[in-house]
């Protein structure tokens, strides 16, 4: 299976700030479905909903990318 974001990255944040994924998402303003597909490696969503998880994360979008 082809790796297209660094997963990790996202369940880290989410456990280093005892959120849940419904709250990173509402932070984020992104739809649970949008998550579920980052995490499941899938890439049909716009492109901006990675920048919208990277301003809250506080990185740069790149750095959710292999």
């Amino acid at each position: 299976m082809q790796k297209y974001f660094k997963t990790h990255l996202i369940t880290n944040f989410i456990k280093k700030n005892n959120w849940s994924k419904t709250r990173f998402c509402k932070e984020c303003k992104i739809d649970l479905r949008v998550y579920e597909k980052i995490m499941a490696q899938k890439i049909n969503f716009r492109a901006n909903m990675l920048f919208r998880i990277a301003r809250v994360m506080g990185i740069e979008a790149y750095q959710l990318c292999y």
